[in-house]
């Protein structure tokens, strides 16, 4: 218990100040099953996050590794976290148990835009998410082209930037208001990859001779993102034919 207050006093510390990289070894054991694993060809990773405000982001890491795959015979590897130009490096002794090396648990507090890497190999703690849920809404009428980030509350759209991770995130993409049907958008790739959001599509135009409905129309679509873990979001969507858009939101 007092290990735990340590580790939870050192958390709220460096959080309050901010701007610092925190590595230490944890000697607390968690339980496995709350970890996340990430496998690649030489490393097994595991991991928890903490938190990730936008501003510092908090993880317990450990992992395995074999010797003869790393071509290693040493007691120790590199932790590399690097922040725009700037590179820390922490030194992690490791723990041997046959033909097998151990990273024991540490703590690792980092700001939020920064990289981390074990030796030459990057973690990726945001896991890449594909194929949203396309939702249709007819109701939802924007007049601007652009996207907008909403929530859905009591049946209303409450458009927002700043959401819960409680909270489903919707993403709309509107092309506008046009004087009459046929337009649409058609999205080929959705994916979320280290806090970035990206959408790619296509704006589709009725041909010049197709029967439309003669009315004022208002294309677009709406993505559910679903529920997103704490962090700064870049969200950008790319519509042939329409434009680029951007936007950030945050997720607390």
């Amino acid at each position: 218990m007092k290990k735990m207050l340590i580790l939870f006093f050192i958390m709220v510390v460096v959080k309050f100040f901010g701007g610092f990289i925190y590595i230490h070894p944890v000697e607390t054991k968690l339980p496995d099953q709350i970890f996340t694993t990430t496998n690649t060809k030489f490393f097994s990773i595991a991991y928890v996050e903490l938190y990730n405000d936008g501003r510092e982001k908090a993880y317990i890491l450990k992992g395995a590794f074999s010797a003869t795959s790393m071509g290693m015979k040493k007691n120790s590897i590199n932790i590399f976290v690097k922040e725009k130009e700037t590179v820390y490096t922490y030194t992690v002794l490791l723990e041997r148990k046959g033909e097998r090396y151990y990273i024991p648990e540490h703590l690792l507090i980092a700001p939020s835009n920064s990289r981390i890497f074990i030796e030459n190999f990057e973690l990726k703690f945001n896991k890449q998410r594909e194929n949203f849920d396309e939702m249709k809404i007819p109701k939802l009428r924007v007049k601007e082209k652009g996207i907008y980030t909403f929530v859905l509350y009591k049946g209303q759209f409450l458009v927002k930037d700043s959401f819960s991770v409680q909270e489903d995130v919707f993403l709309h993409i509107s092309a506008g208001e046009r004087k009459t049907g046929g337009y649409s958008i058609e999205i080929v790739e959705m994916k979320i990859s280290n806090y970035i959001i990206t959408v790619k599509g296509n704006f589709v135009i009725p041909d010049k001779n197709a029967m439309v409905t003669q009315a004022f129309s208002y294309p677009g679509v709406t993505l559910k993102l679903g529920k997103l873990s704490p962090g700064i979001y870049k969200i950008i969507v790319d519509i042939k034919g329409l434009g680029k858009f951007t936007k950030q939101i945050s997720v607390k």
